[in-house]
């Protein structure tokens, strides 16, 4: 079993684990306790300054050992409309973009009370364009306990996929190319090409592995 986080957006390697594994293979842990500074509430965008970090501001975010399907969205600060224009900023000019612009939008402008329910829109929305049955995917009734033989991508840094191959990346004559991205950038670039990506990638890393 897949044991997965719920992430805001996710990024290349995330998907690529589930393409991997089959979505009846894979959980998603909606009673794991929310981890500060992760992908659970922030994204990574390829802009013209180099990556950035765009973040779901939260209530209570610095308390412990709180859920993540308890966290509650903080809207105080308007940090949605700060990311839509930061998004407009780094993708206006990708193949993609006018094509999605409307999406995007609609999620991160919904208003959703609570970080899990924005997450699982996000998801969706790859879902869609990775042809990834979402409904196939299970969520934990409570904590998941991680038994031999599972893949645990839960803990802050069990991430770090070596063999992505390249698409292309806007600025990328400013800037190497970079791995692990916002899954938004790389189906900005590659549309309905993002799965193939996904999958050459994973055979890759097989071949690595062997």
């Amino acid at each position: 079993m897949l044991i997965l986080p719920s992430l805001y957006w996710g990024s290349t390697e995330y998907y690529a684990h589930i393409i991997e594994h089959g979505e009846e293979n894979c959980i998603i842990d909606i009673h794991e306790h929310f981890i500060k500074r992760s992908e659970r509430n922030r994204t990574l965008l390829m802009t013209a300054n180099g990556v950035l970090p765009v973040t779901v501001h939260l209530k209570k975010a610095n308390r412990m050992q709180i859920p993540i399907n308890e966290m509650e969205i903080d809207y105080s600060e308007k940090w949605d409309i700060q990311q839509m224009t930061a998004i407009r900023s780094a993708y206006r000019t990708s193949a993609y973009y006018d094509t999605l612009e409307n999406d995007i939008m609609d999620i991160i402008l919904s208003k959703q009370r609570n970080l899990l329910e924005l997450n699982k829109l996000t998801f969706k929305f790859a879902a869609k364009w990775l042809g990834i049955d979402f409904s196939a995917i299970k969520e934990s009734k409570a904590y998941v306990q991680c038994k031999d033989g599972d893949i645990d991508l839960r803990p802050k840094n069990s991430m770090g996929w070596e063999p992505m191959e390249e698409y292309f990346q806007l600025f990328s004559d400013r800037f190497p190319f970079t791995k692990n991205l916002s899954i938004l950038d790389l189906i900005m670039a590659e549309g309905p090409q993002s799965r193939d990506i996904l999958q050459r990638s994973i055979s890759r890393f097989c071949g690595h592995c062997q």
